[in-house]
């Protein structure tokens, strides 16, 4: 058998790894990374999802908890999520990961290596890791799968 043009690898590894098809997990060299409330994973996975672009803090409220009224409890909870995730970062010495600027959140997708912006790339490896699934513990994410389908078609 012949030698491909372009073989299909994984892309070079970083220390801190976000897989986002199947289910959302978080590595931290090759180590799952874990949290002090489950909500901050969910965080970071629609940060992650948003590949860069600033999240204003009401519009990821909304969204990670649907349909729940904005009351200052929520949004201590809120805080309480994004002070665990900047803690978790900071302990990994990962801390440049999170953006924080008044009022909204994003991360710097050039600091960690993550499987759908790969795909978005044009990594042959990511659209062959994609079967379908997409952060599929999450209700939000059914958008970005069924942009993804469309692409990987």
């Amino acid at each position: 058998m012949g030698k491909l043009r372009h073989p299909v690898v994984p892309p070079p590894d970083k220390r801190l790894r976000v897989h986002t098809f199947g289910n959302f997990e978080i590595f931290i060299d090759g180590q799952p990374l874990h949290f002090a409330h489950a909500k901050t994973k969910e965080l970071f996975a629609y940060l992650v999802s948003h590949q860069g672009a600033e999240c204003g803090n009401n519009e990821i409220i909304a969204a990670i908890w649907e349909g729940k009224a904005d009351t200052p409890a929520l949004q201590s909870q809120f805080r309480n999520l994004v002070a665990d995730l900047t803690r978790a970062l900071e302990f990994a010495s990962l801390k440049d990961v999170l953006i924080k600027h008044r009022g909204c959140l994003a991360v710097a997708p050039e600091k960690f290596a993550c499987d759908l912006y790969d795909f978005c790339n044009g990594s042959a490896y990511a659209v062959n890791q994609y079967k379908g699934e997409f952060m599929a513990q999450y209700s939000w994410a059914e958008f970005t799968n069924a942009f993804l389908e469309n692409r990987a078609q």
